[in-house]
């Protein structure tokens, strides 16, 4: 103990201290934050598909970056990154881009095979990377509302049945002061 009376990190030997934040460590989660006032974006299902064909896939990825600070309230130990998803973006707009390319061009059939393949090695990346998303948003908000979601709802609907989720979601009862 110090002469003033307080413990410093040296006299403790279970403190973290100010070190262990700095080099990596995730910050603890604020128990006292309350997550009644989370107001998710609200969206008909049947408009955000309709985005979704019209823009060849590129609003999917959009979607998911419009509701990362509302999802990151949700007091859940991992928090969203923006970058799978800009990654997502960047690799749905070339794959857009192809579409629309192989669309107006005359391309032969070997050219055709390649640019084809091209297009499925990146809808393959970008799917996966927005199914792990998805699970990762599911278990955010089961966290938040303290209700079980449906596995097959996600895998087989993603984005659409995290937005048909998020327009009725409410906290657990215990999360409202």
């Amino acid at each position: 103990m110090n002469s003033d009376n307080t413990t410093s990190s040296i006299d403790n030997p279970y403190s973290i201290g100010e070190s262990a934040l700095s080099v990596g460590a995730s910050p603890p989660i604020d128990e006292d934050e309350n997550q009644a006032h989370i107001a998710f974006s609200r969206m008909s299902v049947a408009l955000l598909l309709v985005l979704s064909v019209v823009t060849l896939g590129i609003y999917i990825p959009l979607w998911y970056m419009s509701r990362l600070e509302q999802l990151n309230r949700i007091k859940f130990v991992d928090k969203l990154n923006s970058t799978p998803f800009i990654i997502i973006l960047v690799l749905y707009s070339i794959s857009a881009a192809i579409t629309i390319i192989s669309i107006v061009m005359d391309f032969s059939v070997s050219t055709m095979q390649g640019i084809d393949g091209i297009d499925r090695v990146i809808n393959i990346v970008g799917g996966i990377t927005i199914l792990v998303q998805s699970f990762k948003i599911k278990r955010m908000l089961e966290r938040y509302t303290g209700q079980p979601y449906s596995g097959p709802g996600t895998f087989f609907f993603q984005y659409l049945y995290l937005q048909h989720k998020m327009n009725s979601a409410r906290p657990m009862e215990e999360d409202i002061e």
